[in-house]
């Protein structure tokens, strides 16, 4: 989780403010991945 939460916060800082909707969107899905497991 702390290795995803990472990945995720260069992603922000790599794509900027206006693509938040879509790092929501991720996040979701890394949510669906993580559940199935």
């Amino acid at each position: 989780m702390k290795v995803l939460k990472i990945i995720l916060t260069i992603i922000k800082n790599f794509l900027g403010k206006k693509d938040k909707e879509y790092i929501e969107e991720a996040i979701i899905v890394e949510e669906k991945i993580l559940r199935r497991k």
